[in-house]
């Protein structure tokens, strides 16, 4: 079984998929290739052996108020000013799939996409709005903290982001004992 990152595309069958909730299907099956046709959002799926979408999700460039920072990290920023972030705007994961770990390697992926994003374009970090506190939880789990002002809407700056990748590519390159 081969997995793999992709970019959304025609041959994928996106109606098939289905994550338990309607509105993350409908976005993937209606709305996401306009998304990329108006260059709203890059959509990518991680594929089953080239055909069975396990689960997807978009980037897309966003902004938020330092006023939502906390202190410690708010001090060291200019004040009333936004800061310029990369949004992991949707992520889903299969229902069949789920409660397997795919939902961290699309998240890994996401943190991958958006550090080489920051080589070429500044990014303070990767912000997210939890659906619900489930979703809350599996990204404060990861290292996101919520915001002051909005406890929904996570962040991850990017000096933690360049942490991980850097963590998850060294064990990569590791000799298997």
């Amino acid at each position: 079984m081969a997995i793999f990152l992709d970019r959304l595309s025609r041959e994928y069958d996106k109606e098939a998929f289905d994550c338990g909730t309607p509105e993350l299907n409908y976005y993937l099956q209606k709305l996401a290739r306009q998304d990329e046709k108006r260059n709203l959002a890059r959509v990518f799926l991680l594929v089953e052996d080239c055909e069975r979408i396990i689960g997807y999700f978009t980037l897309s460039q966003c902004s938020f108020d330092v006023k939502g920072l906390p202190d410690h990290i708010r001090k060291k920023l200019p004040p009333n000013r936004a800061v310029p972030c990369t949004l992991l705007g949707k992520m889903a994961v299969r229902l069949e799939y789920q409660g397997k770990g795919y939902g961290t390697t699309l998240l890994r992926q996401a943190l991958n996409g958006t550090k080489k994003a920051n080589d070429e374009i500044a990014s303070f970090g990767l912000v997210v709005d939890a659906k619900d506190q489930r979703a809350k939880l599996f990204y404060e789990k990861h290292g996101f903290f919520a915001l002051t002002n909005d406890a929904m809407r996570l962040v991850m700056p990017m000096k933690e982001i360049l942490t991980f990748v850097r963590v998850w590519e060294e064990a990569s390159t590791k000799p298997q004992t």
